[in-house]
């Protein structure tokens, strides 16, 4: 259902995939192929990935956030035989290689598109097909970066999406409630969490973008069972609703460290049940703070507020150092973990993909220490990625762009502690002579990136710290942007 829009019941959504699947049968698809779908969430958008799972087609979401160039980045390394594209964005997919090679379908009634979407699912005939899948067979590729380098093609098996739909079936919920998650479809977590609605029985909330007032007045009408949101959408969220007290059942939340400030504003003006749920693409869940911990953290254990909880249903989590030893109770150490969840690798990536997956376990790059009761705590990123909002920012994909700019030697981005984002970015650029304008390297990074990915602030120094091998100094450089605030 969308507020203020249609409710769909599931005969209609069935018979919808069905007369899809068989039409893109019709039209020479077949398993094997991509499908990349660039738009925002709608009940269009789950017909076409549950049509793409029926018959085999492997779809592929990409976020609609990035810039332009990224996305050509992406569609040139995907190689989709068709696009499904929401007209806001079909300028986006005509200008790229991809859109001319690909057939394109307009999602929105009268959209840019060779073929509609529409007329695609009332040509089809209302039948299921039979196409025999394997676990390892491939359902989804999730890109998880940008322009720099080769983008990373997460590669999601039948395995994978079945597992992450059991974990999700381990929380609390009766078939009929009515559900939202605020992680879009073209992330993990928001398909993921479509098809468990699916399987239990749930009613999903459907929203084109996030959107804190219409959020607000579900939760004010107490017309939501249950929801998923990041902290950054959490916070918004609560300074919509205002002082008080309101009733929500059942809220998850995740996808960025939260801060325990936040936190405990949640707790105090939401009647919920709360679960803490740390994961990747690569990974699926690896970790739950569950209910019980969070009313024992109300109840005065406030240390497990800053917790990612202990290892999740079928997950077996370790903390080990960079030699694959595991290391003392208290220590730090990456987060490595074996799961059903996991990828399958990295589309055409095998040299990353062997970095991240070894002998089945998945090396997550996420520094945690355990305590004795099996508690997580994180300390940070061993390759220094920022989570802003919910978003993946890797500093490469800027400084890259920031060392084209005249009189800049080196750059350094880094994410510092922001109360409502997770982390906000900063650019430490190092100048000789007279710096650039801080204004017109803005809009240089908003022409050739993401918005989330435009640093917050930019710093201008003469030299930045260096170690003795002339290596940047990020540690120092953290201290020092901590004394200036």
């Amino acid at each position: 259902m969308t507020p203020g829009g249609p409710a769909r019941e599931l005969d209609e959504l069935w018979t919808d995939v069905h007369r899809l699947a068989d039409a893109l049968v019709g039209k020479g698809f077949r398993a094997g192929h991509r499908a990349a779908v660039l738009a925002t969430d709608s009940y269009e958008y789950m017909v076409v990935i549950l049509a793409c799972m029926r018959v085999g087609i492997v779809y592929v979401p990409l976020n609609y956030r990035l810039a332009a160039a990224e996305l050509d980045t992406i569609l040139a390394h995907a190689r989709p035989e068709l696009i499904f594209v929401g007209d806001r964005y079909a300028p986006v997919v005509e200008r790229s290689q991809a859109g001319q090679d690909a057939a394109t379908v307009a999602l929105d009634p009268d959209g840019r598109g060779r073929l509609q979407f529409r007329d695609l699912v009332e040509s089809g005939r209302d039948r299921p097909h039979e196409h025999r899948t394997s676990d390892e067979d491939v359902v989804a590729v999730c890109y998880t970066s940008g322009t720099t380098g080769r983008p990373k093609g997460v590669m999601q098996s039948q395995r994978a999406m079945k597992t992450e739909i059991w974990r999700q079936s381990q929380f609390p919920g009766s078939p009929g409630d009515v559900r939202y998650s605020a992680s879009p479809m073209f992330h993990v977590a928001g398909h993921r969490t479509i098809f468990t609605h699916l399987a239990r029985g749930f009613t999903s909330v459907l929203l084109p973008q996030f959107d804190a007032v219409a959020l607000a007045d579900l939760v004010r009408a107490t017309a939501l069972d249950g929801a998923f949101l990041v902290p950054t959408m959490l916070d918004l969220l609560l300074d919509e609703l205002g002082p008080g007290t309101f009733r929500l059942p059942q809220l998850h939340y995740g996808g960025s460290t939260i801060s325990p400030r936040l936190l405990s504003r949640a707790i105090e003006h939401l009647d919920a049940e709360m679960f803490n749920l740390f994961g990747s693409s690569e990974t699926g869940l690896v970790t739950v703070l569950d209910a019980a911990d969070h009313r024992a953290a109300h109840a005065g254990r406030h240390e497990l507020l800053g917790s990612l909880g202990r290892a999740a249903p079928g997950a077996d989590v370790r903390i080990l150092d960079p030699d694959g030893e595991e290391v003392q109770e208290g220590e730090v150490g990456e987060i490595v973990c074996r799961t059903d969840g996991a990828l399958s690798g990295y589309l055409e990536q095998p040299e990353a993909t062997a970095e991240v997956l070894r002998d089945g376990w998945v090396w997550t790059g996420d520094l945690a220490r355990r305590d004795a009761e099996g508690y997580h705590y994180y300390m940070g990123r061993s390759r220094d990625l920022i989570i802003r909002g919910g978003e993946n920012v890797y500093p490469q994909e800027i400084e890259s762009v920031l060392s084209a700019v005249p009189g800049v030697t080196d750059v350094a981005v880094l994410g510092v502690p922001d109360e409502r984002w997770g982390e906000s970015v900063v650019a430490v650029l190092e100048c000789r002579g007279e710096p650039p304008s801080a204004d017109d390297v803005r809009r240089l990074c908003q022409e050739r990136l993401a918005s989330f990915k435009v640093p917050g602030e930019f710093v201008f120094v003469a030299d930045l710290p260096r170690t003795a091998a002339g290596k940047i100094a990020t540690y120092r450089l953290r201290d020092q942007l901590g004394r200036r605030s």
